[in-house]
């Protein structure tokens, strides 16, 4: 028996998209930048996927910047764009975002902030999700950035994503207007244009990404998290954010990103987004929603001392993230993994130290009730099956691990 609980971390590849990548692997192998047949047919496949994430994001073609997964992307946006900022000579300027991003933004603004570049963080409140008000309240006339991610990776938070591109836009139209109406002779430099930009990774299937409607400048994912390929992801980036290229070479994508284009990855990430339109039904949705309402009332009547972190109604529908009291979610984790059951904690460790992770303690958690949460994370293939053998198998391994204390 085996039972894949951690759809948040990967998924398998789709048997739809495998069979659309596989020919890109051998008898379509051309290089999409070869100006011959073999290399026009793989162009005219990154065309057919670009145009399909256009379509789903509502963005142009010349506006998608293909990349090895979110994680570049993530720091492509963000280093490009403060890369821009200073070549246009300002000295200073600052970046805001959530203390519940992912590593790849947090990490990156870190060394940007090394780098000169002020960085602000947004809290959340117990519920993981930012205020509107805090927002508008931190940004400033030195304000180039705010990335927030739509949806966190570990207790499945939805922000409030078109509120937040709502405001940015007024702000930014404010700000350009009262510039326009000043006298020439006082106006000073034009005001910066702040870029919203939002890691979408974890809300591409479940969740409106139109950009236009949320009011997105720049928006990134990768295919793994929607039953796409590992390796490929992609940054979009509307045509009016100015940004500059981190990696260097024959000046591919726009010269925006350079390196031989990933064919069977680009095909594989254009079929899995066509894909999700397949999925997204309200039959589909409900079945996940059931399955969580399920997965909730099993592991709550069985155990007095369960506590859901966050709130799941305000969350994906698909994660679950909850602590036991006393009982070390690691271990959990690997007993539950010597049962055939594959979860992750709501804790990390290093080889360094132990450390905890840093979304939960936003949420207000401390170290002992971190380092006591696991995530389920729900997938298209989960069953009610596979949900009344967790909560029973969780049951029994939570009872071994308190009786050997």
């Amino acid at each position: 028996m085996s039972i894949y609980f951690d759809h948040a971390a990967t998924t398998p590849v789709s048997e739809s998209v495998l069979n659309k990548m596989l020919p890109f692997f051998s008898a379509k192998f051309g290089n999409a930048s070869s100006v011959h047949n073999f290399g026009h047919e793989a162009l005219l496949a990154v065309d057919e996927a670009r145009g399909t994430i256009k379509n789903f994001f509502n963005c142009e073609v010349d506006e998608i910047v293909f990349t090895s997964g979110a994680t570049e992307a993530n720091n492509l946006c963000l280093s490009g764009i403060i890369k821009s900022a200073k070549s246009r000579e300002i000295e200073v300027p600052k970046i805001i975002i959530s203390d519940i991003e992912h590593p790849s933004v947090i990490e990156t603004c870190k060394e940007l902030e090394g780098q000169g570049v002020t960085l602000e963080y947004l809290k959340v409140n117990k519920d993981g999700l930012v205020s509107v008000e805090d927002l508008v309240a931190k940004i400033d006339e030195n304000t180039v950035l705010v990335s927030i991610m739509y949806v966190n990776n570990e207790i499945g938070s939805i922000q409030p994503i078109r509120e937040l591109g709502k405001a940015i836009k007024k702000i930014n139209e404010n700000n350009d207007k009262a510039w326009r109406q000043a006298k020439v002779d006082k106006r000073g430099t034009r005001p910066n244009k702040i870029v919203f930009h939002t890691d979408a990774t974890q809300a591409i299937r479940y969740l409106n990404c139109d950009m236009d409607w949320n009011y997105i400048d720049a928006l990134t994912f990768s295919g793994h998290k929607i039953y796409g390929p590992k390796g490929i992801g992609a940054l979009i980036c509307k045509a009016n954010v100015e940004i500059e290229p981190i990696i260097f070479g024959g000046g591919q994508e726009g010269g925006k990103r350079s390196g031989t284009l990933n064919v069977p990855g680009i095909v594989g990430l254009g079929k899995s987004i066509d894909d999700i339109k397949k999925f997204s039904q309200p039959m589909d949705l409900k079945k996940i929603e059931d399955l969580r309402q399920s997965l909730v009332d099993k592991i709550s009547s069985e155990f007095f001392d369960i506590v859901l972190n966050g709130n799941y109604e305000k969350a994906l529908p698909n994660i679950i993230n909850f602590r036991i009291k006393n009982i070390n979610a690691e271990s959990l984790m690997i007993a539950l993994d010597m049962k055939g059951i594959g979860i992750s904690t709501g804790s990390a460790c290093s080889l360094s130290k132990l450390t905890y992770s840093h979304v939960l303690n936003a949420i207000g958690l401390n170290a002992d009730e971190a380092r006591s949460s696991i995530r389920v994370s729900l997938g298209n293939a989960s069953t009610e099956d596979e949900v009344t053998q967790f909560a029973a198998i969780l049951k029994e391994v939570i009872l071994q691990i308190k009786n050997l204390k």
